[in-house]
């Protein structure tokens, strides 16, 4: 795999075991993890959570054998890593186009990540700078109408809303991802976009508990719904934002629809497991007929040996009767 990447361009650094690749990744700066899920010292899970501790963006790939399949779906689904690829690998260009893919998000990630940060900062720099005059205040309007132009404009949707949970901006990827508009998003509380009432106030709490502890932002996988009813599965990037005093004064969320990348995730689970049982039965089938040909060769050799003797006492009658 370390020579297929090197082949193709990228610059690769190899870990013998989980520990040393945690090391590795703590020292430098990495784009993509590519990790094996049972290893010495650390395993592949360890590995992922300390990669998204350190830095959320950087995208993990994951690879197991069947053994350790729930794992790897699980680091999927809860841990944030972008995919998991079974073993053996005979298909590597399959595994250099998921690797592409994976870059190709991490950068997408990053570089909003930091559009978002530059728009935060030069917002914020504008209003220290601005807040005393009314000139100051029209080029502050001027600044936040282009920071919204610009949001407004980014593939993946963006909301803003308060310690509350009132929402108080929405742009239009997010109105296109849930199918509502602007309007209806605006003011309204960002827990009413969960599908249910329990969903809904384990939001309210976490977002509580994020306004009394404020840990570091981390991605979350959740679900909402869109106008027609249809559930859909989501991944929340967030951040802080904070008022001119330093303190937290609201979040910013940067959502992304990945209802039909988990959807292809389960038809090739759904696909690995037929093929597991396939093999299984096949490995029956030539269990059942080897056992079949030895017993036939033994009773062969039973029924010629009684050949031979009804052949030896031919015409004893006596004898005759108990072969």
């Amino acid at each position: 795999l370390s020579q297929s990447l090197k082949m193709e361009g990228y610059e690769v650094t190899v870990a013998v075991d989980g520990r040393e690749a945690i090391d590795r990744f703590q020292a430098g700066m990495v784009d993509l993890v590519i990790t094996d899920m049972r290893m010495p010292n650390a395993d592949g899970l360890d590995v992922l959570r300390s990669v998204k501790l350190r830095d959320p963006l950087v995208e993990v790939i994951v690879l197991t054998g069947y053994g350790t399949l729930a794992n790897a779906v699980s680091a999927l689904k809860n841990e944030g890593a972008f995919d998991y690829l079974t073993k053996p690998l005979d298909d590597i260009e399959a595994f250099l186009t998921t690797a592409r893919n994976a870059l190709e998000r991490q950068l997408l990630r990053r570089q909003n990540q930091n559009l978002l940060d530059r728009l935060r900062q030069q917002n914020q720099e504008l209003t220290e700078k601005t807040a005393a005059t009314e000139v100051a205040q029209e080029d502050q309007e001027k600044a936040l109408e282009r920071y919204g132009s610009l949001v407004d404009a980014l593939p993946s949707g963006v909301l803003e809303f308060d310690l509350e949970g009132r929402i108080h901006f929405a742009n239009r990827s997010v109105c296109t991802i849930l199918g509502l508009s602007q309007e209806t998003l605006k003011g309204s509380p960002v827990w009413d976009l969960m599908p249910n009432a329990r969903q809904a106030q384990e939001l309210r709490s976490y977002i509580h508990t994020l306004v009394a502890d404020t840990p570091p932002p981390t991605p979350r996988m959740t679900v909402g719904r869109n106008a027609d009813g249809d559930q859909i599965d989501l991944q929340v990037d967030w951040n802080y934002q904070r008022g001119s005093d330093g303190e937290v004064d609201g979040f910013i969320a940067v959502i992304t629809d990945i209802t039909a990348q988990k959807q292809a995730s389960e038809e090739r689970l759904n696909l690995e497991k037929r093929l597991a049982r396939a093999q299984r039965k096949e490995s029956i089938a030539t269990l059942a007929g080897g056992i079949a040909h030895r017993f036939n060769n033994a009773l062969a050799a039973v029924v010629g040996n009684l050949e031979l003797l009804e052949l030896a006492f031919d015409g004893d009658d006596r004898l005759g009767t108990y072969i």
